[in-house]
């Protein structure tokens, strides 16, 4: 046995704070632990203590950083769009591509089927087109031969009416002349005829102009001898001088003529 203080029992209280790391502290005679959160949870939560502009700095970057995403993502959509547009071309050509993809998924029956559709459709438009385009001359004939008929009209006119006139026209009464007026009459007839005939031997040019002229020759009569001796209406009108039309317009009613 050993009465008085343990030396030992004294080294092991010393020795107690030392292993603590110096988290105990000595107050009016008693002990107080005091504990410290350790790692990086104590580090985040120190730094946030001292510093509290981080929680709104990192904000404001997480904005930048989602606005640089959706700008970025934007960006490549419009490029995107562009590329299609590029390579999908005019409307035109889209027509045409979408035209070749039919023909291609077609079979060669519906092909065929397609083609003779196509070939009707471009055949009646042209028919269309010559019909719209006869009746529009045959209109311009018809307006040519009623003016033709018109003109023909007012030049035979004027041709009766003066046989009407002269056919109208009353005649003189016959009247009964002596012998010696007879007698003079042939004197002088017979002076007249010396005189002519003098005057034919100087003259012979003047005798000629006096002769009337033969009576001229209308351009339809001249092109229907001509038609009825077998000449084709360029042969006449190269021949008359004339327009090919005026003398196919004037055959043409030269015949109706003679049909009616």
């Amino acid at each position: 046995m050993q009465l008085g203080p343990n030396p030992n029992a004294e080294i092991e209280q010393s020795s107690i704070p030392e292993q603590g790391g110096g988290d105990v502290s000595a107050n009016d005679g008693g002990t107080a632990v005091e504990t410290h959160p350790s790692g990086f949870q104590g580090l985040l939560s120190r730094f946030s203590a001292e510093n509290s502009l981080v929680p709104n700095m990192l904000m404001m970057a997480g904005m930048v950083i989602l606005v640089f995403l959706v700008m970025r993502a934007l960006r490549r959509t419009s490029q995107a769009n562009k590329a299609r547009a590029n390579l999908m071309g005019t409307p035109s050509e889209r027509i045409a591509e979408i035209h070749q993809r039919a023909e291609q998924s077609m079979g060669p029956s519906e092909k065929l089927m397609v083609d003779a559709e196509s070939m009707a459709r471009r055949l009646g438009a042209i028919l269309d087109n010559k019909a719209a385009r006869l009746e529009l001359l045959i209109e311009e004939a018809d307006m040519k031969l009623d003016q033709l008929n018109r003109a023909m009209n007012r030049t035979d006119a004027p041709m009766g009416r003066t046989q009407d006139d002269a056919a109208d026209r009353p005649r003189p009464p016959m009247r009964t002349l002596d012998p010696s007026v007879l007698d003079r009459a042939r004197l002088e007839q017979d002076q007249q005829e010396r005189e002519t005939r003098v005057a034919g031997r100087i003259a012979p040019e003047q005798r000629h102009r006096e002769e009337p002229e033969p009576p001229e020759i209308s351009i339809s009569d001249q092109i229907q001898e001509l038609a009825l001796q077998g000449k084709s209406s360029k042969e006449i009108a190269s021949e008359l001088e004339q327009p090919i039309g005026q003398v196919e317009l004037i055959l043409n009613l030269c015949r109706r003529a003679e049909n009616t």
